[in-house]
């Protein structure tokens, strides 16, 4: 029913885990084995780093299976109509202050009214130095109108009622090359993000796509 991987002191759980396989001697064993591997997990989820960046499973909440669902519903936090940005929410955890993190994530998470709760806490606790639409095609291994990303770069801890948002906007560009010459050579549109928050929906980037 809890987030263990939100609030849990994983120093202390991955001490624990060695000191357990020590006096058990079960390190050689395949129970050793899996039991050295969530002490390696909890030394990461332990961490803070500068900086955090994936592209993370893409999976509505009408598609996830029952345990994930539920499991999502019970820690208010990373509970989003999508675990891509479950996922956000979740890295911004994991940034140390003056760090970043990086994502991939659904370009409708920007605009569309299920996701206004996740993009105000993003805009209350992070700053968003670049938030770049793709729109369709954006890779090669994935063809047609399905699929329409968002590049989103977050500087958590560091939100700000001075703040500037920028961004571009590739998404009307057709083809790989196209979206790529944008993002390096386009013009920035700029909002601002107190005023973005402020905002009914608190849509980013609402002309854009």
């Amino acid at each position: 029913g809890r987030d263990m991987s939100i609030g849990a002191d994983w120093a202390r759980v991955s001490d624990l885990i060695r000191m357990a396989l020590e006096s058990e001697q079960e390190g050689r064993s395949v129970l050793g084995h899996a039991a050295i591997d969530v002490v390696d997990a909890a030394e990461l989820l332990a961490g803070k780093y500068t900086l955090v960046v994936t592209n993370p499973p893409w999976l509505k909440r009408g598609f996830q299976d029952e345990t994930l669902r539920h499991y999502l519903e019970s820690v208010p936090e990373i509970d989003t109509p999508n675990l891509a940005t479950s996922f956000v929410v979740r890295m911004a955890t994991l940034t140390e202050h003056g760090g970043s993190c990086a994502a991939v994530i659904p370009q409708g998470s920007m605009q569309l009214t299920g996701y206004v709760s996740f993009r105000k806490n993003l805009l209350r606790s992070c700053g968003l130095p670049l938030v770049a639409n793709l729109g369709p095609g954006a890779f090669s291994e994935i063809t047609g109108e399905i699929v329409k990303a968002t590049l989103l770069l977050l500087a958590p801890h560091r939100s700000s009622n001075s703040a500037s948002i920028l961004g571009v906007d590739a998404s009307r560009d057709g083809s790989i090359d196209a979206k790529a010459h944008m993002l390096r050579n386009g013009t920035l549109l700029v909002e601002e993000q107190a005023l973005v928050l402020a905002s009914k929906e608190s849509r980013i980037l609402a002309a854009s796509g």
